[in-house]
């Protein structure tokens, strides 16, 4: 099973691929961590991409596209995979479509998370990130906690670049909604593309998920 983890930041689509990664024993392929980490080992080639990244702006459509066809190559995901911040772009979008035609991929459902723009910005601004897993909680879940729930990893939580400040949050909705939205409408007119409310809790989101794709595999 081939699935695309989609939506807008701070929708939670991250949480959900790691759920379902272990649901559904497929890999959860994150193209932002792969750019942390590439820059976190001085990767020469991503170290500029992760530049632009940090900032808000999406990384090059060419280093993207590198990154997929690399990652679904590998022998992990030969039964499937579930992509979390891929495509953004229709560019994007389009070149995947192509690979996905050469590595005779038929099936693949985009999961279109939704939420409203107020909830967004709150879990954005609220949101810390583990250093040694990347593993994502809101502020309030990890009040008082110095250790990671997830790796372990001890007084590891920061917050990201691009979730620092107001501007650099507007200015990340607004690449959204003009640079990336436009993808749902490309992928609506022949990819099953399946709308998910992403405001209850985590778990109950999930339920939405498996639910939904009982009904199409």
């Amino acid at each position: 099973m081939f699935l695309i983890a989609f939506g807008a930041p701070g929708v939670g689509k991250g949480t959900q691929a790691k759920i379902l990664s272990q649901i559904f024993g497929i890999p959860h392929i994150s193209t932002g961590e792969i750019l942390r980490e590439a820059a976190k080992n001085k990767i020469q080639e991503v170290m500029h991409a992760f530049e632009i990244i940090s900032k808000g702006e999406l990384f090059p459509d060419e280093l993207a596209i590198s990154i997929i066809r690399k990652t679904l190559s590998e022998e992990r995901c030969a039964k499937g995979a579930i992509l979390d911040g891929f495509p953004r772009t229709v560019k994007q979008a389009q070149i995947f479509e192509k690979l996905l035609e050469e590595m005779n991929i038929p099936d693949v459902y985009l999961l279109n998370f939704l939420a409203n723009e107020t909830e967004l910005v709150r879990r954005l601004s609220d949101r810390r990130t583990c250093k040694a897993c990347h593993a994502i909680y809101d502020v309030k879940k990890i009040e008082n906690v110095h250790e990671c729930p997830d790796c372990g990893a001890k007084d590891s939580f920061y917050k990201r670049a691009e979730d620092s400040s107001q501007e650099g949050i507007k200015r990340r909705m607004e690449i959204f909604e003009v640079t990336t939205h436009p993808v749902i409408d490309y992928y609506t007119t022949f990819r099953n593309v399946i709308n998910i409310d992403s405001l209850p809790p985590i778990e109950k989101v999930t339920e939405q998920v498996v639910k939904e794709l009982a009904k199409r595999t």
